[in-house]
């Protein structure tokens, strides 16, 4: 995709204010252009593999695991885990995960019962 903007040949030379508006609106059209396979919303990239397509909150339940379900049908996914709260802090362990097509267990090797984020986004 090409971007059309508005340039002075000599410094100094300020671009008047249709020029200016005609260049933002040219940013902004690339910006959000999702024909060449980009997009910022992460809800619908046309590039098979980088967008999220699961958010939620769990409760770690340490060695014996928290299971989460998604339906993906696949394990070509990443899990991303994020403790939340100053409670968890130095009682939590080692966060791991096994993934199945439709399900991800997560483990960590410390205390349960903290609250953590967890993320799933699609890997090519």
């Amino acid at each position: 995709m090409s971007i059309t903007i508005v340039t002075r040949a000599g410094k100094g030379s300020p671009l008047n204010a249709t020029e200016h508006d005609a260049n933002l609106n040219n940013l902004a059209a690339a910006v959000e252009n999702t024909s060449s396979g980009h997009n910022h919303d992460g809800s619908n990239s046309r590039l098979p593999g980088h967008y999220v397509f699961l958010t939620s909150s769990v409760t770690l339940a340490g060695q014996d695991g928290v299971t989460v379900t998604h339906n993906r049908g696949n394990t070509n996914y990443l899990v991303k885990t994020l403790p939340t709260g100053i409670g968890s802090l130095g009682r939590i362990g080692d966060i791991t995960y096994v993934k199945a097509a439709n399900t991800v267990v997560i483990y960590n090797s410390g205390h349960g019962g903290f609250a953590a984020d967890i993320e799933l986004s699609n890997v090519a």
